[in-house]
């Protein structure tokens, strides 16, 4: 198996035309481009599988989750959209294979099986659905500390680059299979007076942080971000960002920041990261 496409997006609801105004849609505007580069970049890169990490769906505080549904349906329903729904099957044999890994290492891992897919993953899959046919296995964070998500990314790596072998009727073949990742999340949700958690400075401080890291390529200077700052930035996208930069750990990827922007007073960041042979 091989990566061959890793993101990190947000995944605000107002960006899907069913839901936003033209209004709205105009505001946000840079992320729609940035989700339509995105999409073009998956296809691009011919994954049979993608792996979603989402920081609203089934949440523990002391372990992480997988989701071990044979199939997926999504809609948008809790916010007035009853026309959009989605369907997704799971890719079952890597869903085993990364349990089984994380087994190995003793990295904790719930198995759950919810066929409802959340927000958190509906609106990236929105758009990356369009020109794309995959399958997806949802992952959700846990509240323990960031170099355990860190870890348990490393141990996702594992399983998607090191070589599988399976018994076939004459003999052994590698599985080779084409994976992506995304994890989504927004950054602060209190960067101006109207934003839904109330005004912080510390928001823009925690974003600024994130993004610098980023663009210096410096994965280790973002795992070194207090926690302090991060909860009183108000955010939800620091533990996906933390696990998806331990499936990346060692690898040649660089970031690419395609948009960043909050015209609602919460930080919305996409960023692709270019994946070398």
């Amino acid at each position: 198996m091989s990566l061959v496409f890793a993101a990190f997006c947000p995944h605000p609801p107002i960006i899907i035309p069913t839901i936003g105004s033209k209004e709205d849609l105009r505001q946000i505007n840079k992320t729609t481009l940035a989700f339509k580069s995105l999409t073009q970049k998956l296809k691009d890169s011919k994954a049979e599988t993608l792996i979603v990490i989402s920081p609203h769906g089934n949440i523990f505080s002391n372990v992480f989750c997988i989701n071990t549904s044979k199939e997926f349906f999504g809609d948008f329903s809790l916010f007035d959209d009853f026309s959009s729904q989605f369907y997704f099957n799971n890719d079952l044999e890597l869903n085993n294979q990364i349990i089984a890994d994380c087994l190995d290492k003793k990295i904790p891992l719930k198995k759950i099986e919810e066929k409802s897919l959340d927000h958190g993953s509906l609106v990236p899959l929105f758009f990356l659905s369009q020109k794309n046919k995959f399958k997806i296995i949802p992952l959700g964070y846990s509240f323990l500390s960031i170099k355990s998500h860190f870890n348990f990314g490393k141990s996702i790596q594992k399983t998607i680059t090191e070589e599988r072998f399976k018994k076939t009727l004459i003999g052994k073949r590698i599985l080779d299979k084409k994976v992506a990742v995304l994890a989504s999340g927004d950054m602060s949700h209190r960067l101006n007076q109207s934003a839904p958690a109330g005004y912080s400075p510390f928001g823009r401080i925690f974003d600024e942080a994130v993004i610098s890291s980023l663009l210096s390529n410096n994965a280790s200077k973002i795992l070194d971000i207090d926690p302090n700052l991060s909860e009183k930035a108000g955010e939800c996208g620091f533990r996906s960002l933390a696990i998806l930069l331990g499936i990346l750990d060692g690898l040649k990827a660089k970031p690419e920041v395609l948009s960043y922007e909050n015209p609602f007073g919460v930080g919305y960041l996409t960023v692709n990261f270019s994946l070398k042979k």
